[in-house]
């Protein structure tokens, strides 16, 4: 006998007490034969393909009411409707769900997900599906889900760190984001993500300490890894702070890399104090250093480093250093031997241009009327009006620009000097001097060579092999000057005009006092050294590279790191200093050296990363914006 049972039944549980009458009102399936003989598991196979009947019978539902016990149905839960957006809860009871998509409620069996699955998978709900996929109303699209606001909220806190970056790397000050942080939802209002984006100063100086920095840190000491590596260091005074960079250098498979570890404050300079922080800073915790892998010290060649230029032993940093590793090696700087060689071989010349230049800088420097007349005579002899420029006497290398300016306007200074009736001894003997001219003329030739190998000794990368060709290479220009006897074309051409005119040259005091002879002592064991020979026409880094990308040397790339590892110069802590000092502005005056070392740390441990660059690396991060978020919490 044939009957027509609206709805479907899943198990129920024993506290509930609905009435099962209800079932009538759902649609249901035909039944072919008597429910009485019908099995638990028969019945529910055939409940489930009763979404096309129309009524129910009521003594079916007796029927049915006795053979399924009430401990075979579940209850809907609100979660329900969270996790299936087409769901929500049925005015009929929560035996049931509504269906939104099929206008339909359904009764829940045990499993309540299989139940609502299994509802999915009709031909009814499938159709409904697609009909409402072609017609979707406009508020659809507009209506922001969960997961897609954890996204925005995702990206506004990436947005916030690259923000934060961008000010440290063009050099702003952190304000700039109260600005910043005011006018961008003003600018772009239809923006989700700037709804969400809040980054002032003080959030923004957070991610710089304890996200940006950090983070960029910890990618450079996840890459040493257990390589050997060097500590240069420095120490530079800002105010009665006295500032030491700890600058970490390893070399991987040949290729040579530096990264900012912090920057420390010490209240002197001793070799103790040196030494000690040092040390500690190694031996800190949060770095995972392992100090047996301090393989090599560096820093400038000074008495408290190194205890002279034989590294005797000593109260010298160095000393102190082998106490804690005693198989630790120390290196100078190259570049200091260049500037110290071209100094005292100045020193050999009767003309001393440094005071020269030093004293006519303070004759015009803050002096108008001596600088008008100054523009006055350049006028007079067609010369173009330029500034005199300050020498700086600690580096004797940047003497070279200061000599070229003086002179391009040597026609003007010398028509306004012999003008003047008060002059500086040193300038006036200088300007009536014949040997004036030649002697300029001649430094700026012969220092070409030397800032050029000065700025080859100052890269990051450049190895011992490299330094050695750089050296090798200098000498050899030097020496072939002297045997060509050749100083410069301008040097000539004052030559030529003092014979005309039957000056003395002291051709042979040049010759024999000048650079030449005082680089030969300093460099002598170079030419010992031919085994670097095949460097000179490629990078001994390159090479390298190139070598140990393509062939598994395990113990050679570990001999070529370690000698990769030792530093040629001190430039590198320099180049800190001057990003220090570009920090401290008269406008800026109040930063705490932490965030200036922090600003420092993202600055250069970043190589110049582009924002985008920078966006991407944080992307990679696992609960970046955790860390962003909570960054904001420490600035509070």
């Amino acid at each position: 006998m044939k009957r027509d049972i609206r709805g479907f039944f899943k198990s129920v549980d024993n506290s509930q007490s609905t009435s099962l009458s209800n079932l009538s009102e759902h649609p249901a399936y035909e039944v072919n034969e008597d429910l009485g003989s019908q099995s638990e598991e028969e019945l529910e196979l055939r409940l489930e393909e009763s979404q096309d009947a129309t009524e129910v019978n009521e003594m079916d539902e007796r029927k049915l009411k006795k053979k399924i016990p009430k401990e075979r149905y579940a209850t809907f839960k609100k979660e329900y409707s969270k996790e299936f957006s087409d769901l929500s809860a049925s005015k009929k009871g929560d035996l049931y769900f509504y269906c939104n998509l099929c206008e339909d409620d359904l009764l829940l069996r045990k499993s309540a997900k299989n139940s609502i699955e299994s509802h999915f998978k009709t031909k009814k709900h499938q159709d409904r599906v697609n009909e409402h996929a072609k017609n979707r109303p406009l508020e659809a699209f507009l209506t922001v889900t969960p997961r897609i606001e954890k996204k925005i909220e995702y990206q506004a806190r990436l947005a916030e760190a690259c923000m934060a970056y961008h000010v440290v790397k063009c050099g702003q000050a952190f304000t700039s984001l109260d600005c910043l942080n005011d006018d961008l939802t003003e600018i772009a209002p239809d923006s989700e993500i700037l709804k969400e984006y809040k980054c002032k100063r003080m959030k923004g100086t957070a991610i710089i300490k304890h996200v940006i920095a950090p983070e960029l840190k910890a990618k450079w000491i996840k890459g040493l890894k257990d390589a050997k590596f060097g500590v240069l260091t420095d120490a530079s005074n800002h105010g009665e702070t006295k500032m030491f960079p700890l600058i970490i250098r390893f070399s991987q498979a040949g290729k040579v890399s530096n990264f900012l570890l912090e920057v420390k404050e010490l209240p002197g300079e001793t070799a103790e104090m040196i030494s000690g922080m040092i040390i500690d800073s190694l031996l800190e915790e949060k770095y995972e250093l392992d100090i047996n892998n301090f393989y090599v010290y560096g820093a400038d060649n000074t008495n408290t480093n190194f205890g002279g230029p034989n590294q005797k032993e000593g109260q010298n940093v160095l000393t102190l250093l082998r106490q804690q590793k005693s198989d630790l090696h120390g290196q100078g700087c190259f570049g200091h031997v260049i500037h110290n060689t071209a100094s005292k071989a100045a020193d050999e010349l009767t003309m001393d241009f440094e005071s020269f230049v030093l004293k006519v800088y303070s004759f015009f420097n803050g002096q108008t009327k001596r600088s008008v007349a100054l523009q006055e005579f350049c006028a007079f002899v067609e010369v173009e009006y330029l500034k005199p420029l300050r020498h700086s006497p600690i580096r004797w290398l940047t003497l070279k620009p200061d000599i070229e300016r003086s002179l391009e306007l040597w026609p003007a200074l010398k028509s306004m000097f012999d003008s003047e009736e008060n002059l500086p001894r040193i300038i006036r003997e200088f300007v009536n001097s014949s040997k004036s001219l030649c002697t300029g003329y001649f430094l700026v030739s012969i220092l070409n060579d030397f800032t050029e190998t000065t700025l080859e000794l100052e890269r990051n990368d450049l190895t011992i092999p490299d330094t050695w060709q750089a050296l090798d290479s200098f000498v050899m220009k030097l020496n072939t000057r002297l045997e060509n006897e050749f100083f410069g074309f301008k040097v000539e051409e004052e030559f030529d005009f003092l014979v005309e005119n039957g000056y003395d040259l002291e051709m042979n005091e040049l010759k024999r006092e000048f650079m030449v002879q005082q680089l030969n002592k300093t460099f002598k064991k170079l030419e010992e050294i031919g085994e670097f020979e095949k460097f000179k026409k490629m990078r001994c880094s390159e090479k390298w590279q190139t070598l140990l990308k393509n062939e598994k040397l395990t113990q050679i790339c570990k001999i070529i790191d370690a000698i990769f590892t030792i530093p040629c110069s001190n430039a590198i802590v320099e180049r800190i200093f001057s990003l220090i000092k570009a920090q401290w502005t008269d406008a800026r005056n109040r930063l705490h050296l932490s965030t200036v070392s922090s600003i420092v740390q993202a600055k250069f441990n970043s190589e110049n990363m582009s924002c985008v660059q920078m966006k991407k690396f944080l992307e990679m991060i696992e609960n970046i914006d955790e860390k962003i978020s909570s960054a904001s919490h420490r600035s509070e």
